[in-house]
C-alpha cells in the first residue's frame, strides 16, 4: 500500500516521499508527462497521503479519508476538468473554495487537468491563488507537456511522469510495442 504501490518509476516514488517528508503547509504542482490516467492517479495519490488519517506522510488506501478521496467523494477534494480548457467561472469558483478552511481532512486538495488548454484569463486568474496558497491549499496542475504560462511554472515544484517502460509494468516488451502500437 502507499507511495509504493504507484505504478510509477522509483525516482517519481523517491520525488514524492520526498516532498511528503518536507510537508510544506501549502503547495503548488505540475505533474506533466504523456499518459492522463497516470498524472490523475498520481496527484489523487498525493493527496491522499497528505490526508490520510493513518500516516503522516504516506497513505493507508483504508481509513476513511482515503476510501473517500479513491471514490472522489472527499469534502476536501475539487478536480478541474474541460477538455476545452478550464474556464474563468470554474477558476473564480476554485478561489472562493481554496478561500474556505477544510470541511473534513487536514488539507485541500485541488487537482486541475489538461492545464496547458486554459485560456489565458483562466491563468491569469489562477495565478494569483497558486502564486500564494493559503495554509492546506494544494494545487496539482496536470499537463502532457509545459507549454503552460511561465509566471504560472515559475510558482510551482515541477514534477515530470516518465511513461514507464514494459519492464516497470511487468510484461514482455513485444506486448508492450502490441499495446502501445508500435507493432
Amino acid at each position: 500500500m502507499g507511495i509504493e504501490s504507484l505504478l510509477c518509476s522509483a525516482e517519481l516514488k523517491k520525488t514524492i516521499k520526498n516532498e511528503l517528508k518536507n510537508m510544506k503547509e501549502s503547495g503548488s504542482y505540475i505533474f506533466y508527462g504523456n499518459d492522463k490516467k497516470q498524472l490523475l492517479e498520481i496527484a489523487l495519490s498525493f493527496g491522499k497521503a497528505l490526508n490520510c488519517e493513518t500516516y503522516e506522510d504516506n497513505f493507508c488506501d483504508e481509513c476513511e479519508s482515503c476510501k473517500r478521496m479513491n471514490s472522489r467523494t472527499h469534502g476536501d477534494l475539487e478536480i478541474l476538468n474541460d477538455e476545452n480548457g478550464i474556464k474563468i467561472d470554474a477558476i473564480r469558483d476554485l478561489i472562493c473554495k481554496s478561500a474556505s478552511s477544510s470541511y473534513e481532512g487536514k488539507n485541500k486538495i485541488f487537482i486541475l487537468e489538461d492545464v496547458g488548454k486554459m485560456k489565458p484569463t483562466s491563468s491569469n486568474a489562477l495565478l494569483k491563488t497558486i502564486e500564494e496558497p493559503g495554509k492546506g491549499n494544494y494545487f496539482f496542475l496536470l499537463a502532457t507537456s509545459l507549454n503552460i504560462l511561465p509566471t504560472i511554472k515559475s510558482r510551482c515544484t515541477i514534477i515530470r511522469v516518465p511513461q514507464l517502460n514494459y519492464e516497470e509494468l511487468g510484461v514482455s516488451k513485444e506486448v508492450f510495442e502490441f499495446f502501445n502500437g508500435y507493432v
